[in-house]
């Protein structure tokens, strides 16, 4: 009996004897657009770090992120790791910084001390306190 008979009479296709081989699917190639949105929501969560000196930053790349990884998913139903990874890490960071922002409003609108200090920056700047300007209003 040849080759191509012996391996069309098995049912799976291996030698008797031999174990069955398994071969892994080969990996789709990620986007580039889908690796800069994870890039930039890695770089949009660690800016959370530097609020005090850039505000914004979070901001800009969080948004910045998710329109990348919206337009690496393309034609596709489902996004690449890379693209879910910086949906997720800009998401973190959007929502941090939101929490940080309510911190500090409330921490300047409900106790005394924060309030003290506001008002001494406030007057430093506008040589007006912020409750000044506040009731006249």
């Amino acid at each position: 009996m040849d080759y191509y008979n012996q391996m069309s009479n098995q049912t799976n296709g291996n030698m008797p004897g031999q174990r069955p081989v398994y071969v892994q699917p080969a990996a789709q190639p990620e986007n580039q657009m889908s690796t800069a949105a994870m890039v930039t929501g890695i770089i949009a969560l660690v800016s959370v770090i530097l609020i005090p000196l850039f505000p914004f930053l979070p901001f800009i790349f969080s948004g910045v992120s998710i329109a990348l990884a919206m337009l690496s998913r393309g034609s596709n139903k489902r996004f690449s790791s890379h693209a879910r990874a910086g949906l997720v890490t800009s998401s973190c960071g959007l929502v941090l910084t939101f929490l940080l922002f309510a911190l500090v409003i409330y921490l300047i609108t409900s106790v005394a001390e924060y309030q003290d200090e506001w008002n001494r920056a406030y007057d430093r700047i506008y040589e007006e306190t912020y409750n000044e300007f506040y009731f006249y209003q």
